[in-house]
């Protein structure tokens, strides 16, 4: 009998905490468009950041500064010096 009523207390306590909840209001369409407009402006930022980072990175290579390192050399064999 302790057993079937402690059975039914804890069927009856995991239908209350995992039952249906109460009926969240639906967004209107002025939330829908702030929403997204949020979620546009944060796509937004991570890219920029992102693009930033890759940009950075790129700049700070090998490859690149060996190259801007060489055109700088041209470039002065090229210009007049003035004596």
């Amino acid at each position: 009998m302790k057993v079937l009523l402690a059975v039914a207390v804890l069927v009856l306590v995991l239908v209350h905490v995992c039952g249906p909840t109460e009926a969240e209001e639906e967004p209107t369409l002025q939330e829908h468009f702030t929403n997204l407009q949020q979620h546009v402006k944060d796509l937004g930022e991570s890219f920029l950041e992102k693009a930033k980072a890759a940009i950075q990175k790129i700049q700070e290579s090998t490859i690149a500064t060996n190259a801007r390192n060489w055109l700088n050399e041209q470039m002065e064999k090229l210009m007049p010096k003035d004596s």
